[in-house]
């Protein structure tokens, strides 16, 4: 993790400038939402962390939480893990202030009663937000936006149409070609942003030559910047895992290196056997396969292939 963080904030400047606009304009009283969109390992996450330690050293509260395939089947998992914490460990008179008015409706996500209107629920959740933001500006800052319950998107939704007069910053980062882009919620959810997205761009030539000088603490062959950045393409995560995997004398041009090896598996691993199977079918075939032929050599049905 402490090596990402040093690739994933180089040649960052403008994203970081963005990203201090929008706490700027949060803490005046003029909310926004603010999308952070990329493939994976291109550091989202990595600008998130500094968004939300901006927005800590500026005086705002932060609620931190990662969406992830382990939480989305949670009613309200998502907005739980955002408000939890603060509502639990406020003292009596604070909660009591918190919780007052519309907000009430949102105990249910805190097991106090249960949920027979989900709207009330969702609009209990924006007053929680509202009476949370007039404490102090707000940052909420969320990550891997699509792999969110599907409740929680809805008040993230029904909270972003209702930002304009709130001191409340909605920061979201997106992984591009997850499950869920494409729903109806998460499109209204992302439309709402006013400002175009920000999209970090893989790491120039140069960029890669001084990482890997750093992460080898020394001057690195002058063969090697090439062609760590030709198998990379730049991106931060794989700059750092070819790195690594060349320093343990692996050949990455044979082998993929043992990080992405470890991340690839972690995922399929959350993922239903037919997807799976679709994806070492795909593997077997190589780097464009038609969707057909993976089906076959799968072993599925062609709708289920389709929905794997």
């Amino acid at each position: 993790m402490a090596k990402m963080a040093v690739a994933e904030l180089r040649e960052r400047a403008a994203e970081l400038t963005q990203l201090s606009a929008v706490l700027a304009a949060a803490g005046e009283g003029r909310g926004q939402v603010c999308v952070v969109e990329g493939p994976s390992g291109v550091g989202k996450s990595r600008l998130l962390d500094e968004c939300a330690a901006s927005a800590d050293a500026s005086g705002m509260r932060v609620l931190r939480a990662r969406c992830s395939e382990l939480t989305r089947d949670y009613s309200f998992g998502i907005a739980r893990n955002l408000f939890e914490s603060t509502v639990i460990r406020a003292d009596p008179q604070l909660r009591a202030l918190l919780m007052q008015g519309p907000a009430a409706l949102a105990e249910p996500v805190f097991g106090h009663g249960e949920a027979s209107d989900v709207f009330g629920v969702i609009h209990g959740l924006y007053w929680l937000t509202v009476n949370l933001a007039e404490q102090q500006p707000l940052a909420i800052v969320l990550d891997d936006l699509p792999w969110a319950d599907d409740l929680s998107l809805q008040f993230l939704a029904y909270l972003a149409d209702r930002l304009d007069d709130l001191p409340v910053a909605l920061v979201l980062s997106v992984r591009a070609g997850d499950v869920g882009t494409e729903s109806q919620v998460m499109t209204h959810l992302l439309e709402a942003a006013v400002l175009p997205p920000i999209r970090p761009a893989d790491l120039s030539e140069e960029a890669v030559e001084e990482l890997l000088a750093e992460l080898n603490e020394h001057d690195v062959d002058a063969d090697l910047t090439p062609k760590v950045f030709r198998e990379t393409g730049g991106n931060p995560f794989l700059v750092v895992a070819v790195a690594d995997a060349l320093r343990a004398g692996e050949d990455t041009e044979v082998t993929t290196p043992q990080l992405v090896r470890r991340r690839i598996a972690r995922r399929l691993a959350r993922l239903r056997p037919a997807a799976r199977q679709l994806a070492k079918a795909g593997s077997v075939l190589g780097d464009e396969p038609s969707l057909g032929d993976a089906v076959q050599v799968a072993g599925l049905e062609p709708d289920d292939g389709i929905a794997a």
